[in-house]
């Protein structure tokens, strides 16, 4: 097939296009050309420049088809997928990347596991709105699905990850444990880290758009796509602690004492709790999962052995965690007599 991808130079993106070319597919990026390509796809892949919200811009990249698929990791709004839908009329299908922030959306007394269908496009979340965390992002996503999923022209699929993990990670969410665990010392965790989640692996997402694309019984579905085993924080931070070979030191804190003037001292998983469906893709796509510790190993070894950024990127609460963890068990060290 000829496919389109439209952000494909980093992260989930690049191993997309990796994995396609892998099997045989002509594939060129679509991209801002702000970041080099990836080792692996120098001289494997095309590549055409331009903004994503231009429509000269993508008007030249649907020039240069007709395409057999696009796929999309960087549309954000609705108006972002109208565009598409306007100029990419006659491809033959669209593989919308959205996110599980969009099941902010299922009603209230929805139960986990959230299955595809759970999320209402009637009607904004109650007591979730503009200047929430996320807001604009969850809102752009959700709506840009609506828009997918209610025009004809062109067959589609949407992929729905929840927190993706691997190797050249941006987001440096998994980092911001690893960089603790690595410098030792304590580590507050939220309410004892019970706060279960299903995360996905970046190779493994990856291979759910190859298996999409794969078969027709994916043209107009939306699929959940993640690991099997459902985990704790805790479960994550001594996976990881087991890896790397140290100890953690946790310190026990009920959530509401972690908001410390507006910064959450408990790290990007803190009181995170989602847990999809995959079942669907299971069924459908014949989707199978890369074992969690397996994973796990491959992402925390790159960090410590390859990981080239700052840490004073994942590092900056630190002092002022250190100074809570102190005062904490001062506080608290009666409780145990």
């Amino acid at each position: 097939m000829k496919i389109l991808v439209l952000g494909g130079t980093s992260f989930f993106g690049a191993e997309i296009a990796a994995q396609l070319v892998n099997e045989g597919h002509a594939v060129t990026l679509f991209t801002r050309g702000q970041r080099p390509l990836p080792p692996p796809l120098v001289g494997k892949v095309d590549q055409l420049l331009g903004d994503r919200t231009r429509r000269a811009d993508l008007a030249r990249a649907a020039a240069a088809g007709p395409w057999d698929a696009l796929i999309d990791n960087i549309a954000f709004t609705p108006d972002d997928v109208a565009l598409a839908l306007d100029l990419f009329s006659g491809t033959g299908r669209y593989v919308l990347t959205s996110t599980g922030s969009v099941y902010r959306w299922a009603p209230a007394d929805t139960l986990q596991p959230l299955d595809e269908e759970d999320v209402d496009f009637s009607r904004d979340p109650a007591g979730y709105g503009p200047g929430d965390p996320g807001w604009d992002y969850a809102h752009g996503k959700v709506y840009a699905e609506k828009v997918l999923r209610e025009q004809s022209q062109m067959p589609w699929t949407i992929i729905r990850p929840p927190v993706v993990l691997g190797p050249h990670d941006p987001t440096h969410r998994g980092a911001w444990y690893f960089a603790r665990l690595m410098r030792g010392g304590p580590l507050l965790l939220a309410n004892s880290g019970a706060n279960s989640f299903r995360l996905v692996f970046s190779e493994d997402l990856a291979r759910a758009y190859r298996l999409a694309l794969g078969t027709e019984r994916a043209v107009g579905r939306t699929y959940n796509i993640a690991q099997p085993e459902i985990i704790t924080l805790r479960e994550f931070l001594e996976a990881a602690a087991t890896i790397l070979q140290v100890e953690p030191d946790f310190v026990e804190v009920p959530a509401r004492f972690l908001d410390q003037n507006g910064q959450d001292l408990g790290g990007p998983y803190a009181g995170m709790t989602f847990i999809p469906s995959i079942a669907r893709a299971e069924t459908d796509l014949g989707f199978g999962a890369t074992p969690f510790k397996t994973w796990l190993a491959t992402t925390v070894r790159w960090y410590r052995d390859e990981f080239e950024g700052r840490p004073g990127s994942v590092l900056q609460l630190r002092d002022a965690e250190l100074s809570f963890a102190e005062r904490w068990r001062r506080a608290t060290a009666s409780f145990g007599d």
